[in-house]
């Protein structure tokens, strides 16, 4: 008998702590919303022609990441900011299908 995956025990047992507590929204110095408030958005044509952030996130069917990434656009104002979205593009992991894989790319050309 094959001992359960770590990373399935950890989705069934702490995502209610990871999101949307952890990296999209916590109260860390580190969040993908600092990231896009305080770093990407201040970025103007002097530093940058585009700019651009990739969140790959692991969840499993019964615990969707889907809902907590969408909270983090609405948060953050991507689409009011002309952000193009692009995902999620989700798989199964190979070894325990109860476990997924997602990304999703948020850019944009930067205007000022």
């Amino acid at each position: 008998v094959n001992p359960p995956n770590p990373i399935s025990l950890l989705l069934r047992k702490d995502c209610e702590m990871l999101y949307p507590n952890g990296y999209l929204f916590g109260s860390k110095s580190h969040t993908a919303a600092k990231d896009i408030e305080e770093k990407l958005n201040r970025l103007d044509r002097k530093d940058a022609d585009y700019i651009a952030l990739l969140i790959v996130g692991f969840d499993s069917s019964d615990k969707s990441i889907t809902p907590n990434i969408e909270k983090f656009i609405g948060k953050v104002n991507l689409k009011e900011n002309r952000w193009d979205i692009f995902g999620p593009e989700i798989w199964s992991d190979r070894n325990h299908p109860d476990c997924r894989y997602n990304c999703w790319f948020f850019g944009k050309k930067v205007l000022e």
